[in-house]
């Protein structure tokens, strides 16, 4: 919830797992989850808090190399240039990676 795609969001808090589904496509596997999550803004100069039920979808990186001492390999699961993992896109086409982290989240279902 933190960045440009959500500026007024300030701290948000999982209350409570509802459910979840385990999928798997060609493109991937996939996990959606229903979530109880409580959002604060900071919006017109005050703080605002609700509770809110609402469905996540994460997709699995491929994450192809484990990071290790020494030099690692990892490639832009969009262009599939060399990746420096520690900058957080790619430098070649601009797409924003994170190697280190195990999930993406792909669409939040209201």
């Amino acid at each position: 919830y933190y960045g440009d795609k959500y500026p007024d969001i300030i701290d948000y808090d999982i209350l409570d797992y509802n459910w979840f589904n385990e999928s798997e496509d060609k493109d991937g596997f996939f996990i959606t989850v229903n979530l109880d999550i409580r959002l604060v803004e900071f919006k017109n100069g005050k703080c605002k808090s609700n509770v809110d039920s609402k469905t996540y979808k994460f997709k699995r990186a491929k994450i192809d190399k484990v990071l290790d001492k020494g030099v690692n390999i990892i490639k832009c699961h969009n262009c599939g240039a060399s990746l420096d993992a520690t900058k957080g896109k790619c430098e070649y086409c601009g797409k924003e990676n994170n190697y280190l982290q195990e999930w993406y989240l792909v669409e939040v279902i209201d």
